[in-house]
């Protein structure tokens, strides 16, 4: 990842009907509140952890793990949110007091992420960090593409034939969300005269997109299409399919005669 000193820059427009204050005790259903989300950014962050994620691509992640073909439950994205490079390091709390506080923020930062995905979908909006630069201030999307990303690899078999239908939906996240599309980005963009509002279109690229993919499994899900939806489990590997189930593409047709089939 690319370290970057960032300040986070609220993108709730697409957010606030769910954001109630009230004098209650909290419950999962409650979303953070802005102290309560600077809170959970700055236990993440210092930690003492190696590979923590930031707001911003937890954000990213947790709207690819409630957006997806399948329900994950907490304990298998959890340990992700930690440890982005291998899910193995944890944070030590002094008591645990401290350690329940912190995973109530966390689990209710992912409800308030599930429910607006559900429930304002056409209107939500990231969680971007923004950044001063020599021209004013920019939103940096690099981390919650990152996150996005992250999200899809816990269940990339099932991912993997909306990857392959509408492969133009995730352009931007593979741009702005991996090593790769961050050498092209210095290589082929950053230095360019109109960079900048290269940047602008690629930020505001990103909820749309977002918008398509969750429509999608959203869809598929209602309708509770056994072809639409992923036959494969988690831990099986990518592309690894029996010749004579359907094909995970939704075609209606067995694997051996669509995408498996000889070219």
């Amino acid at each position: 990842m690319r370290a970057l000193p960032l300040q986070i820059a609220r993108r709730l427009a697409g957010r606030l009907a769910l954001r109630k204050r009230t004098d209650m005790k909290p419950s999962l259903d409650t979303p953070l509140s802005n102290d309560e989300m600077d809170e959970l950014d700055a236990v993440l962050l210092t930690a003492g952890l190696d590979a923590p994620m930031d707001i911003s691509m937890l954000d990213g992640f947790l709207c690819a793990v409630h957006s997806g073909p399948r329900r994950l439950a907490p304990s298998d994205w959890m340990p992700w949110v930690w440890d982005y490079e291998a899910a193995e390091q944890v944070p030590q709390f002094q008591n645990p007091k401290g350690e329940k506080h912190v995973a109530a923020l966390v689990l209710r930062f992912a409800r308030e992420v599930e429910q607006n995905l559900e429930l304002s979908p056409t209107t939500f909006e990231p969680l971007f960090p923004e950044r001063e630069t020599d021209a004013g201030s920019e939103y940096v999307i690099d981390d919650w593409c990152f996150g996005f990303l992250k999200g899809i690899a816990l269940d990339a078999p099932g991912w993997q034939p909306l990857l392959d239908l509408h492969h133009e939906w995730f352009e931007i996240f593979n741009l702005y969300g991996t090593e790769e599309g961050w050498a092209r980005l210095e290589g082929e963009i950053e230095q360019r005269a109109d960079a900048d509002a290269r940047h602008a279109e690629a930020v505001a690229a990103v909820a749309p997109a977002l918008r398509e993919i969750n429509g999608f499994w959203r869809d598929a899900r209602g309708r509770q299409n056994a072809d639409l939806l992923p036959v494969a489990p988690p831990s099986q590997a990518p592309g690894k399919q029996a010749r004579n189930e359907p094909c995970a593409c939704g075609s209606g047709k067995k694997y051996k005669h669509c995408h498996g089939a000889p070219a």
